[in-house]
């Protein structure tokens, strides 16, 4: 299970697309104490249509390229350190001062595969190489996340110390190197090392717990006297992206434990809805600035993936937190955000790719059930239900024709291969189709999908029996199949 919830992070930060507004949109432009930051940057490697994500306290906002090339504005009255995140699995921290102008230019599978790291230009070129260098030694320095985590205590807050002083003597490098070094990017380098560590620290128990079945409660002397040594509550620190997804990382897990508690009516729900999310911002945090600004991020994604409750509580955050920017751009996302698709409505003709890269179109299904499931090859938890989807396919296939079962992937263009090369060594069934842009695909707009696996039901006349059907380890889910078929 704890892949599924990693996957559940990441996927709300990634369904908080801005439909491609830029950063700016959403500063205080009228505060004469802000000044402008200027970002450029160049992937040679990167196709023409490629967008990225920027994150920072104000969420996550589009940035479109343009023959390879892109340009953010931000405006800011104080350092910072934001995100650019390449893909779902890769970003780059970036330090930026007021009135900065950066240039940055990278090859995404180089950055991948660690072969190379960006060329900076700009003033502080040399902070940003390091803050690279930061977040290479929490990404490369542990070879493997199996041995990493599952291990005893002592050793586990060693690997961590381990981590934590190789960051420092590299920060103690750039001090010693520099006559009159930036103190506002050291302080941000420390956050930079200080939440990372937290993060680990946040995340060890559950990991254990979910990924390794070890019940091992964590409470030892040393074990809560790191965790004591990080700062829960700062709201200064909302200008570094670290600290921004060590909140995420608490606000994720306490919600989970109270999703799954004997006590919480889920309503269908697969992953906390807004109202336990809520909840949990609530019981974790008392500082009113980190509250609102978790309040805020999590209604964007309960815009974005049109949660129930989105009304309601976007009325009593109004009340509460009435912080002009962030409800400024609350009402943009609402005004960009496109109805997903509902129970009843007709199935938009998709154009989806097979393992021989030729183009299916999703109205070839028409006048057959179909039974769709939407899958990545990094998901765990999709893996798990793959088997009670192909034990469907073989119940049905030797006494019904008019139903069909549909695999869709949402890798990314990149995984591509990877997808081919799992389809055929796990003889993967079902009829298997790639959804090229992954997650921005227009499948996933559509219906909004966050998080996976989902499944879609689809009857004969192309019209949406159920747009979140229940999952194939259902034991009910052959009678309900059954039952939308016509009788022999």
């Amino acid at each position: 299970m704890l892949n599924q919830f990693l996957r559940y992070a990441g996927m709300l930060a990634a369904m908080i697309l801005l439909n491609g507004c830029t950063a700016s949109e959403f500063s205080n432009k009228d505060d004469p104490k802000i000044s402008s930051i200027i970002i450029k940057g160049t992937c040679t490697d990167c196709p023409a249509s490629k967008s990225f994500l920027i994150r920072d306290e104000y969420g996550l906002t589009e940035v479109m390229l343009s023959e390879k090339k892109f340009i953010v504005h931000l405006n800011s009255n104080e350092p910072k350190v934001i995100d650019l995140l390449v893909n779902m699995n890769l970003y780059l921290p970036i330090f930026v001062m007021p009135g900065d102008q950066l240039s940055v230019e990278f090859n995404e599978m180089d950055l991948i595969n660690a072969h190379s790291n960006p060329s900076y230009q700009g003033k502080h070129a040399p902070e940003n190489e390091l803050l690279l260098d930061l977040k290479n030694i929490f990404k490369y320095e542990i070879p493997n996340n199996y041995f990493f985590y599952n291990c005893s205590e002592k050793t586990f807050l060693a690997q961590l110390d381990s981590l934590e002083n190789l960051g420092h003597q590299h920060l103690h490098k750039y001090r010693e190197s520099k006559e009159k070094p930036n103190e506002p990017f050291v302080e941000l380098a420390r956050h930079f090392i200080d939440y990372n560590i937290g993060y680990y620290l946040e995340n060890y128990p559950r990991v254990l717990r979910n990924s390794f079945a070890k019940d091992t409660v964590i409470n030892s002397a040393e074990y809560l006297a790191r965790k004591d040594k990080i700062i829960v509550e700062n709201p200064e620190l909302l200008k570094s992206s670290a600290y921004l997804k060590y909140l995420e990382k608490k606000v994720v897990d306490k919600s989970l434990s109270i999703f799954y508690s004997a006590a919480y009516d889920r309503q269908g729900h697969l992953f906390p809805d807004l109202k336990c999310r809520f909840m949990a911002i609530d019981s974790e945090f008392q500082n009113k600035k980190i509250v609102s600004y978790l309040r805020f991020l999590h209604l964007l994604s309960g815009i974005q993936s049109g949660d129930n409750n989105t009304r309601q509580f976007l009325e009593l955050f109004k009340q509460s937190d009435p912080d002009t920017v962030y409800l400024n751009k609350l009402a943009e996302v609402i005004n960009k955000t496109p109805s997903s698709l509902v129970n009843g409505m007709s199935l938009p003709s998709y154009r989806l790719t097979d393992r021989h890269d030729k183009v299916r179109q999703t109205d070839l299904f028409s006048g057959k059930v179909v039974y769709m499931d939407l899958w990545a090859t990094w998901c765990t938890p999709c893996h798990a239900e793959r088997k009670h989807f192909e034990n469907l396919i073989e119940k049905f296939q030797d006494q019904r024709d008019d139903i069909v079962f549909v695999g869709v992937s949402l890798d990314e263009p990149q995984n591509k291969e990877k997808w081919k090369k799992m389809l055929q060594e796990k003889d993967i069934k079902g009829i298997q189709l790639l959804a090229e842009n992954g997650f921005k695909s227009k499948i996933c707009k559509d219906f909004k999908i966050s998080a996976i696996p989902r499944f879609i039901i689809i009857d004969r006349a192309g019209k949406i029996i159920q747009s979140n059907a229940m999952r194939p380890s259902d034991p009910k889910i052959y009678d309900h199949l059954l039952g939308l078929l016509h009788p022999l």
